[in-house]
């Protein structure tokens, strides 16, 4: 919602236009109704652990009328990890130097004033405005958050969720096959690989290096998507022969989405459809189920 007018509304649609889900983030500035609304298909709903559970048990129940039936929880983020972009291009500084910077950048860019800055409002987190007593206050939101990122939780809280939850919860930011088979334990019903996009830890392993003992633990009981580092149509042959069932996209539709709105992230979706077939073409095989571990060289195999 930031880097378009009703941002997440536009890549909604364009994800449902070609059958693939497309995931709200809790602190997304649409909100999860106005996303279905819009989209006319069930979107996915991310979900951080607050200390708050009754604001947790309050978005599940805000997922549930919406019509949502997967519910993605981040498990990396017992607190932010530093971001040193966000420091030096002011966006968490709130003195005279972070103003200055933001109203800087905000007189080069007429454009995107005018059609997101003032036509796409409000600029609240669309899911957490019954949170803090101003909605758009941004600054009463991220204070919000911060306190209540919960740094303790642990698999009971996972169990406990469970329980809460009565569609598909899928654990995001699985890496080691330890944590993948208690995933399995606490009833979870899919893992997502994901290491953050290196947002947490810069020197994280990457996803695609972990994948295969993942896979190998799991040894088919929970399905596997891989987040990080998707980037092309080869970048998904190569998560798929190495077992996964399934990728996500961060900022590649983030990207597109402030280029160029829905028909940029409808395009890139394209690109990746097109570049997947024609990878899976050159590779000799015909559908995504031929697709395994012999297509890739023994050095890509872990």
């Amino acid at each position: 919602g930031l880097y378009a007018r009703r941002g997440e509304v536009q890549a909604a649609r364009a994800a449902a236009a070609v059958g693939v889900p497309f995931s709200l983030s809790t602190v997304g500035i649409c909100s999860l109704a106005e996303v279905q609304a819009a989209s006319g298909k069930n979107a996915w709903f991310q979900l951080y652990m607050l200390r708050n559970r009754e604001a947790v048990q309050g978005l599940l129940q805000q997922a549930l009328a919406n019509g949502c039936d997967t519910l993605l929880f981040t498990v990396d983020l017992p607190v932010a990890g530093i971001r040193r972009r966000d420091i030096r291009n002011g966006m968490l500084d709130p003195g005279w130097r972070g103003r200055l910077a933001k109203a800087s950048q905000l007189a080069r860019r007429p454009g995107w004033l005018l059609n997101v800055g003032i036509r796409g409002k409000p600029h609240h987190f669309g899911s957490l405005t019954d949170q803090v007593a101003d909605p758009n206050d941004l600054r009463a939101f991220k204070a919000w958050l911060d306190a209540q990122f919960d740094p303790c939780v642990t698999w009971d809280d996972i169990r406990w969720l469970r329980q809460q939850w009565p569609g598909r919860l899928v654990l995001k930011g699985i890496l080691e096959p330890d944590d993948a088979l208690q995933a399995l334990d606490c009833g979870a019903d899919g893992i997502v690989l994901s290491n953050h996009g290196g947002r947490q830890l810069d020197g994280v392993s990457s996803t695609i290096r972990q994948l295969q003992a993942v896979v190998e633990a799991l040894d088919g009981r929970l399905p596997i998507l891989l987040d990080g580092g998707i980037r092309s149509g080869v970048d998904i042959l190569k998560a798929l022969a190495l077992g996964a069932q399934g990728v996500m996209i961060g900022r590649p539709w983030a990207w597109a989405l402030a280029a160029g709105g829905e028909a940029a992230v409808a395009q890139l979706l394209a690109s990746l459809q097109c570049e997947l077939a024609v990878a899976m073409a050159l590779c000799g095989v015909k559908s995504l189920a031929a697709i395994d571990g012999g297509l890739l060289a023994p050095d890509q195999r872990g």
